[in-house]
């Protein structure tokens, strides 16, 4: 395999962990929003959220994901756009 073939597949590797990773902590996000007695924590929270589910989003198309990898990309994104919705984040 050429270097550029293995460092495609570095890439998208990185990018596969990086989208899992952002979206897990999004939803991390929004536990701690649903827990915390602040209502700046909650607010703050929210927020984070909102703007790691718009982050994976705007990187997923960047990203070649394996079958497995795309299924547990888009499960977490649809777990988080509606519970980003149910707050009434606009998504």
């Amino acid at each position: 395999m050429g270097s550029f073939s293995r460092l495609r597949e570095e890439s998208n590797k990185v990018g596969a962990e990086f989208l899992i990773v952002e979206l897990d902590t999004a939803l991390t996000f929004l536990d701690v929003s649903e827990t915390t007695a602040s209502e700046e924590s909650r607010i703050r929270n929210r927020k984070n959220a909102e703007i790691a589910y718009k982050t994976a989003l705007r990187m997923a198309p960047r990203v070649m994901l394996v079958a497995a990898q795309k299924e547990a990309v888009n499960k977490r994104i649809a777990v988080l756009k509606s519970r980003l919705e149910k707050l009434g984040i606009d998504c």
